[in-house]
């Protein structure tokens, strides 16, 4: 069933228009899913809350981790004076075929500073991860993000929380599905968690309300009336849609999400994937979208729900892009180079006719990259098993 666009807060109708230099990628917002006929993400959401799901925020997350992860000093394949702080997952994570690590953003990306939530003043740092799970085909496990505590540098700690989808069943009853997405890119931008969808567009979670549900085998709505998400104590459900709305122009794959506070205001932006059997001509393109400040929504949105880029970069020499961050007009980009080789950070500037330079070697499966504002560091991280690191790098 196709997706219901619904009404928008004022707030992100107020935003003002933007001119475009180029003709602009166009996504439309809905909010129900796609794969069942169901009502909206929100109705979900609230049907979820009357059943007596706790819901719960960031900071509760936090305050429940249930794994270490082990901080390193070295990064196989990241030159040593690239390396400001590094982790591994624990044993099981680090070596785990089944599930294999992809995006990643930093609370600097949601807030601008060292902190949970706007009010929260905890001055934690966090670091978000998002999986896929490699055998989704078999098992349904679909995706999941890490809520990763590094304020105690020595001691990181976190948990897994799995993405869902609430719909409908019958007579108005409303159980949940896994995410079966590859969560290739993520960006927090205040409570909003934007994931690249890589055929569809964008995907959206709002990180207020996530659920504690009881542990048990199975997922959704149980027949003694209870919930349960595969052994998995939290949950996130999603809450809307940003879908492209013109095959004919659209990025080849939303492979990848970043927030780039340096810009007024602050923009998402989303670039492709290309193969390294396409032409050594192609352009990798990465599309900007404005951030409201309040509501952390993409604007400005038209009468349709709609909403359109502000700026597009067509870059050559940049093909296997795995992750993109900009700062200041400055890109870098992530880059890989198969499951045996090292991959490379290059960089580009805003408005240069030349291709992306190569900057540093990175490890084996390098994935996507967030840029902290306060430190200058990018994060990135990579995703084959017992080869599997998060780590801050120096530019």
């Amino acid at each position: 069933m196709a997706a219901t666009p619904f009404a928008l807060a004022a707030a992100e109708l107020a935003a003002p228009a933007v001119a475009h230099a180029v003709e602009p990628y166009g996504l439309v917002i809905s909010n129900s899913p796609t794969w069942v006929p169901s009502g909206p993400y929100t109705s979900g959401i609230q049907a979820l809350r009357a059943e007596g799901l706790p819901r719960v925020g960031v900071d509760d997350v936090l305050a429940d981790l249930n794994h270490d992860a082990v901080r390193v000093r070295t990064v196989p394949g990241l030159p040593s004076g690239r390396l400001g702080y590094g982790f591994r997952w624990r044993r099981t994570d680090f070596r785990t075929p089944r599930w294999r690590p992809q995006g990643i953003t930093t609370n600097f990306d949601g807030w601008g500073r060292d902190a949970t939530g706007p009010d929260s003043g905890t001055g934690k740092k966090v670091v978000l991860v998002s999986w896929y799970a490699t055998d989704d085909a078999d098992s349904g496990l679909g995706a999941r993000v890490t809520f990763v505590d590094i304020t105690n540098r020595s001691r990181p700690r976190y948990r897994h929380v799995l993405l869902i989808q609430p719909y409908n069943i019958r007579g108005g009853d409303y159980t949940f599905g896994t995410a079966r997405i590859h969560a290739g890119g993520i960006a927090w931008y205040g409570n909003r968690l934007y994931i690249a969808d890589t055929n569809n567009g964008l995907r959206v979670y709002n990180l207020d309300d996530m659920f504690k549900v009881p542990r048990g085998s199975g997922i959704g709505r149980q027949e003694d009336g209870s919930f349960h998400a595969y052994g998995y104590e939290y949950v996130l459900p999603q809450s809307r849609d940003y879908l492209f709305t013109d095959p004919n122009h659209r990025l080849s794959r939303y492979s990848q999400v970043a927030v780039d506070r340096t810009t007024s205001p602050h923009t998402l932006l989303v670039s492709e994937f290309h193969e390294r059997d396409e032409p050594a001509d192609t352009v990798m393109r990465a599309v900007r979208w404005n951030l409201h400040p309040t509501s952390g929504a993409l604007v400005p949105v038209d009468s349709e729900s709609r909403v359109y880029s502000t700026g597009v970069a067509e870059i050559r020499n940049a093909r296997q892009t795995q992750g993109a961050v900009s700062a200041g007009g400055r890109y870098y980009l992530s880059i890989s180079n198969g499951t045996g080789g090292r991959g490379y950070l290059r960089t580009w500037q805003e408005g240069s006719t030349s291709p992306a330079a190569r900057g540093w070697r990175l490890p084996i499966g390098p994935e996507d990259l967030s840029h902290h504002g306060g430190t200058g560091r990018l994060w990135g991280l990579n995703e084959y098993e017992r080869n599997r690191y998060v780590f801050a790098m120096e530019p």
